[in-house]
């Protein structure tokens, strides 16, 4: 089965798939759902459609913008209180042209935040949808040094910086 998934993506697209199990028919009740392991905690979750005997998966291009990088998958079959692993594998997925805009969007959010922060006692950065209150720039400035990275990465370079060291 893992061979009919692909190994790699661009971030932001679609895929739609249609994987048949013999011996787990829709019809027979069973329930398919492709889980992708992103980066950190992102965890995206497809349920399958059952299409005759077979079933069909659709992931959005917003779900695809949540993974990055090595994202490693399983096929999961449930029925009833039965949960079974049908495929496992890796999918790859790559920047896209709307992923380094929406890292470089954070980063301009989280720079203004430092600015404000140097103003006031607290400054909020939304993340997609998640407020993030800060209170201390240190934290602050981690944060943009990943989101850095990230862009760095994304764009072909390398996401550390290189420290040029000298032994004597």
């Amino acid at each position: 089965m893992s061979d009919q998934i692909p190994t790699s993506l661009t971030a932001g697209a679609s895929l739609s798939l249609i994987l048949s199990f013999s011996a787990y028919l829709p019809s027979a009740g069973w329930a398919l759902r492709w889980t992708l392991q992103g980066p950190g905690t992102t965890r995206v979750s497809v349920e399958g459609a059952a299409s005759g005997d077979a079933w069909s998966l659709d992931l959005t291009p917003a779900q695809s913008l949540l993974l990055l990088g090595r994202c490693p998958w399983q096929l999961w079959m449930t029925k009833d209180s039965q949960s079974i692993i049908v495929g496992a594998g890796a999918l790859l997925v790559e920047p896209g042209a709307g992923t380094v805009r929406k890292d470089e969007q954070i980063l301009e959010a989280l720079e203004d935040a430092l600015l404000r922060l140097a103003a006031d006692d607290e400054a909020e950065v939304w993340i997609s949808d998640r407020k993030l209150v800060f209170k201390d720039p240190a934290k602050i400035q981690k944060m943009i040094g990943v989101y850095r990275a990230r862009i760095r990465a994304a764009r072909g370079g390398s996401a550390f910086t290189a420290i040029p060291v000298r032994f004597l």
